[in-house]
């Protein structure tokens, strides 16, 4: 009885847990900037079939959030087949990066690009 009663707890805590998912992340490598007046732009779009919520951020080379001057990735689930995009001037950074990250990772396909005067210096791809 006392078997049968711990297999029965251990079957429930499994079942309990089995729901959780935990969030999958997408990133680029670190992209040389070389600070000054260059400004980075992380694109995400949503492949998949339904909506999807993410969290996009730029990061500098230390690990730190560097604030977007423009984002519309974090504050509503990003439809299928749409972008989004943030878009940072990383204050006195030398490297950066962009992760996404979601429920479904596999949904999403990123680029991160580097710009210096309009024009695009470097590009790499989220994965």
């Amino acid at each position: 009885m006392k078997t049968h009663a711990i297999l029965t707890g251990a079957a429930f805590l499994l079942g309990v847990t089995g729901f959780a998912q935990a969030e999958q992340t997408i990133a680029s490598p670190p992209v040389l900037i070389a600070g000054g007046s260059n400004q980075v732009a992380c694109y995400v779009r949503n492949v998949g079939a339904s909506a999807v919520s993410v969290k996009v951020q730029i990061s500098d080379e230390t690990g730190a959030r560097v604030e977007p001057i423009f984002q519309n990735c974090n504050d509503s689930p990003l439809p299928p087949g749409r972008n989004c995009a943030v878009l940072a001037s990383p204050p006195n950074a030398f490297f950066a990066a962009c992760s996404a990250t979601a429920g479904i990772a596999k949904r999403l396909r990123g680029t991160f690009e580097v710009r210096n005067s309009g024009s695009i210096f470097s590009a790499q791809d989220l994965r």
